[in-house]
């Protein structure tokens, strides 16, 4: 773009510095917005490091580019940063709710996803006088329990216990 050494007669700088002058106030609102809200964390791994800035990066990008489809001045970035965050991780969330989770951490993910509390109103399991072996786990794993089916009394173990067991879900 600019071959030919030439200097701006007004400033006595060479129209490459001109230009890159008029253009670099990009390069600084870039800095200017990764420095206001960025996902980078203090770490001694530069492949982390250059993973955190490949993040902002996207984060202003993907801002700048819905800002643009939607026609809208002025996205708030904290908030679309926070709604890109959640949809980013929303569908691993719901994977998440169909394993075995502690279950403040299910009914956390349920709460920021929207959904109710499916074991609300259910009764609590039953308790068994003695050890009992799992009716749905094959005999050689020998799953032993104390927790049966609220529904159907038959000993299930954690792994297939929803406080009723896998048979009744599918009769209902």
């Amino acid at each position: 773009m600019h071959y030919q050494p030439e200097v701006d007669e007004a400033s006595k700088k060479p129209e490459v510095i001109e230009f890159y002058n008029s253009t670099k106030g990009g390069v600084d609102t870039f800095d200017k917005m990764v420095h206001s809200y960025s996902v980078s964390r203090k770490t001694r791994r530069w492949p982390l490091r250059m993973f955190y800035g490949i993040l902002d990066q996207a984060g202003i990008n993907s801002m700048i580019l819905y800002g643009e489809s939607v026609h809208s001045e002025g996205v708030n970035r904290r908030k679309f940063l926070k709604e890109l965050g959640f949809q980013l991780a929303k569908q691993q969330m719901e994977e998440r709710l169909e394993s075995q989770l502690p279950n403040d951490l299910r009914s956390n993910i349920q709460k920021l996803l929207g959904i109710e509390d499916s074991t609300v109103g259910q009764p609590p399991p039953a308790k068994l006088p003695k050890q009992a072996r799992c009716h749905l786990c094959p005999r050689k794993k020998d799953m032993k329990v104390k927790i049966s089916c609220a529904k159907c009394m038959k000993p299930v173990c954690r792994v297939h216990r929803k406080d009723i067991c896998d048979d009744c879900l599918k009769s209902e």
